[in-house]
């Protein structure tokens, strides 16, 4: 999930169109897919993190209380769900941290 989670939110929507103009097909080498979900609470935790990411004046952030909510309404165990939805928030922390930082300078 932090993996994902660093690619997602990072710079992985660049490369992604970067794919698409290219007419490229990564299928399994793609990074965003290498690190898919492969169980219910990780889907279940992937759905509810992406959706209850927020973009505050800090930066971006995961509203945890709505998140662990929603992984728990699509399934997810409540250890599991806050595992890996503390995984979410460290990606989701990294990535933003290396899109800052290849942002061209203003």
């Amino acid at each position: 999930m932090r993996a994902r989670a660093a690619w997602h939110f990072g710079r992985g929507p660049d490369y992604c169109r970067g794919c698409a103009a290219l007419g490229r097909d990564c299928a399994d080498a793609c990074p965003y897919a290498a690190h898919v979900p492969t169980s219910i609470e990780g889907h279940a935790c992937w759905a509810a993190g992406t959706a209850c990411a927020e973009v505050t004046m800090a930066g971006l952030t995961l509203d945890t209380a709505g998140a662990f909510a929603a992984a728990r309404e699509l399934g997810a165990a409540g250890w599991a769900a806050a595992e890996l939805l503390f995984a979410i928030r460290i990606g989701m922390a990294e990535g933003g941290t290396e899109r800052r930082a290849s942002a061209p300078a203003a």
